[in-house]
C-alpha cells in the first residue's frame, strides 16, 4: 500500500475525501491556482512519479512560506479540522 492509500485511510483522508468539493474550489481560486503553479514550477509531478518525497515535501513548504500559500494552507487546514 502506497503512502496516499494510507493516508486515505486515516480520519485527515477521510475528512478530505468528504470535502472534496470544498478543496477543488479552494484549487479554483486565486490563491490555489498561483500555489499550483509554484508547486508545477518545482517539478511536483516529476518527484511524485520518482516517489521523491523529499523534493515535494522542500516544494509545499516553499509554496505555504508566501502569502497565497500560507492563505491556501489555513484554509485547507479548517477543513481538516472541521
Amino acid at each position: 500500500m502506497n503512502s496516499f492509500d494510507k493516508l486515505m485511510k486515516t480520519e485527515t483522508g477521510k475528512k478530505l475525501s468528504d470535502n472534496r468539493e470544498k478543496i477543488v474550489k479552494l484549487a479554483e481560486k486565486s490563491d490555489g491556482q498561483k500555489v499550483i503553479g509554484m508547486l508545477k514550477g518545482n517539478n511536483v509531478d516529476a518527484a511524485i512519479k520518482a516517489g521523491d518525497t523529499e523534493s515535494l515535501k522542500a516544494a509545499i513548504e516553499r509554496a505555504m512560506k508566501t502569502e497565497e500559500g500560507a492563505r491556501l494552507f489555513a484554509e485547507l487546514s479548517k477543513l481538516i479540522e472541521s
